[in-house]
């Protein structure tokens, strides 16, 4: 095998050069460390409003169901005025008839 050559940096590579990248890949984990921070933060507000829906969710489902027993006592008590109802026509019509 051939004589093999340790990687190295020519010297007509300018510092310039070499501080640019160093810069922009300090600048890239900054920005990654940053994004990293946001998702932490929408994760956790995220995670709050869970709660808050789940609470939501529970009071509407505890609303649907007063509201069933609602429909019930309205049906109820409209069978009774109904029945109230033919009895006042029936109490009308006896007087009536006693009086002719």
């Amino acid at each position: 095998m051939a004589d093999k050559e340790s990687w190295h940096l020519s010297k007509s590579v300018p510092i310039s050069l070499i501080f640019a990248i160093f810069i922009q890949t300090a600048g890239v984990f900054w920005w990654a460390s940053g994004v990293d921070a946001k998702v932490a933060g929408l994760m956790k507000a995220n995670s709050t409003h869970s709660e808050g829906r789940r609470r939501v969710w529970n009071r509407i489902n505890a609303i649907e169901a007063q509201q069933g027993t609602i429909g019930n006592d309205l049906a109820r008590l409209d069978a009774g005025i109904l029945h109230l109802t033919k009895q006042v026509d029936r109490l009308v019509v006896h007087m009536i008839d006693r009086k002719k």
